[in-house]
């Protein structure tokens, strides 16, 4: 596409170079999504912030970023420096249980262990807003199945599913009328 931009990176030691193929598979269901304009954002397990990075060069309005290494948090707003966007992105070093549960997000990413999607599924679905977009990445093929199963247990409507080397990213949306439960 002639319309893609730079991402500046210093990876660090940090998760998220752009290169391993969930990273990729998340680039593309992004894309898929259109326009982020205006749009707010969770970051679940961030890494190098590449995602939320993503995010707001497609326009979104804010993006709540962390992880569970405090070096992976730092180097997040690091690279959100190098990008020029530190006003539109929070970062911290925690995880999703900091996250206040009446809180929902237009777009949540989860680009991280299948065992812990699987096992925060309540909490991810429950903070996309309603025709909101869940993005859940670092599936293998035997997690698929039992993401799927979850999803539609929270009420989400599949959207999409890209297959990937070893991965599976799917993508989920919260239909109209079908309101957060929460975790």
């Amino acid at each position: 596409m002639g319309d893609r931009f730079p991402i500046r990176l210093s990876p660090g030691k940090a998760f998220g170079s752009g290169l391993h193929e969930t990273t990729v598979s998340c680039l593309e269901a992004l894309e898929g999504l259109g326009s982020l304009k205006n749009r707010s954002v969770l970051d679940v397990g961030t890494g190098t912030g590449i995602l939320s990075l993503a995010c707001l060069l497609l326009g979104a309005r804010k993006v709540l970023a962390f992880d569970i290494d405090s070096d992976a948090a730092r180097n997040c707003t690091r690279n959100a420096a190098l990008n020029q966007v530190s006003e539109q992105l929070r970062v911290f070093q925690g995880t999703l249980e900091a996250v206040s549960p009446s809180v929902g997000f237009d777009l949540v990413l989860a680009n991280i262990h299948g065992d812990i999607i699987l096992k925060e599924a309540d909490r991810l679905a429950g903070h996309t807003r309603e025709e909101g977009f869940l993005i859940l990445s670092g599936l293998d093929y035997t997690d698929n199945t039992q993401a799927k199963s979850a999803m539609k247990e929270q009420g989400m409507e599949e959207v999409s599913v890209l297959f990937l080397e070893d991965f599976v990213t799917q993508v989920w949306r919260r239909p109209p009328g079908r309101l957060r439960t929460g975790p």
